[in-house]
């Protein structure tokens, strides 16, 4: 296996240039992550995510997450981790 880390900074010309009905941020960053998933790849959790959360959970399995919250009684003490996001 091998991971690689790619990000992506700035902003459009068009944004810079008082144009920013040319691009929409969200759109453009859901596309990315359909594509990313494609190939198998997930998103690193300290950019912004626009994925709803059930598209998070579909990229993130939840099942081991969701006993250990249970098991030591995280749920009503702690937010999920895509509430942190």
């Amino acid at each position: 296996e091998m991971y690689m880390d790619v990000g992506v900074y700035g902003l459009p010309q068009c944004v810079h240039q008082q144009r920013p009905e040319e691009f929409d941020m969200k759109s453009s960053m859901r596309n990315t992550l359909f594509e990313l998933e494609k190939v198998h790849g997930f998103q690193m959790l300290y950019a912004d995510v626009f994925f709803t959360r059930e598209e998070f959970e579909q990229m993130f399995d939840h099942t081991m997450y969701r006993e250990l919250r249970q098991k030591y009684k995280a749920a009503t003490a702690f937010k999920e981790v895509y509430d942190k996001m």
